[in-house]
């Protein structure tokens, strides 16, 4: 992965904060910075995806890297016109791929485009594992526009509840 740690400090920018709008200008800033690189597109996709803005998410998508740490197929599934053929099997494959990076944030950014797809149960998972890795999260829970519709399923009240404690117990250490 050719991403640097002023890449991981844009993410974090744009993922984790209460207001998410207001830090959409600072991520795109910090992609543009890094222009042309693999995590730069992936970056693009995302940011382009949670404003609902579908044809640059699959522009940028399109010049991600292969690189199962960035989902591509599953990118590239979600904005497409039609739904890929072949989108059941690259589900669960995806899944089972993340769950080897020993990062928990690379589950949690899985499961919000899982949840930007419509693939709920699979979101769910991936927070919830997420979370017992001590990758928390309550804000970005709250206020990514990619969970949007998945606050609205009864399983998501669990993950907002173990994020919270995972929170507290975090910041008693």
């Amino acid at each position: 992965m050719s991403m640097n740690g002023t890449g991981s400090v844009a993410t974090t920018a744009f993922r984790d904060r209460s207001n998410f709008n207001s830090f959409i200008d600072l991520a795109m800033t910090f992609a543009q910075l890094d222009a042309g690189s693999q995590w730069a597109a992936w970056a693009k996709s995302y940011i382009h995806l949670a404003e609902g803005n579908i044809t640059p998410a699959q522009a940028a998508a399109r010049q991600m890297g292969d690189s199962l740490t960035y989902h591509k197929s599953v990118m590239q599934a979600c904005t497409s016109t039609n739904r890929a053929p072949d989108f059941s099997r690259i589900v669960p494959e995806n899944e089972a791929s993340v769950m080897l990076e020993p990062d928990a944030e690379a589950w949690n950014h899985l499961a919000t485009l899982m949840a930007a797809c419509g693939e709920k149960g699979a979101a769910l998972r991936l927070l919830k594992n997420a979370i017992q890795q001590n990758y928390c999260g309550c804000s970005a829970l709250l206020s990514d526009p990619l969970l949007k519709d998945l606050r609205k399923e009864p399983g998501f009240e669990k993950i907002l509840i173990a994020a919270s404690q995972c929170q507290g117990v975090l910041k008693v250490q």
